[in-house]
C-alpha cells in the first residue's frame, strides 16, 4: 500500500475551485478524507507489522 500512498498524499494538499454554494467545504472534505486515509493505512500497517494488504493491489 505504501507504494500507492503518493497519490493519496497529494490529495492532502488538494486545492480545487471554490464552489459557489459551499465555498471550500468540498475541497476541505477531500483533504480531510485523504489525511484520514493515510493515517489509517499507516497505523494499521504498523499494528499488523507491515503485512496489511498482503496480496491486494
Amino acid at each position: 500500500m505504501q507504494r500507492h500512498s503518493a497519490a493519496v498524499r497529494q490529495l492532502v494538499h488538494y486545492k480545487g475551485q471554490l464552489d459557489p454554494l459551499n465555498g471550500d467545504a468540498l475541497n476541505k472534505a477531500v483533504r480531510d478524507t485523504a489525511y484520514e486515509t493515510i493515517s489509517d493505512v499507516f497505523s494499521e500497517e504498523n499494528k499488523a507489522g507491515g503485512e496489511l494488504g498482503h496480496g491486494f493491489c
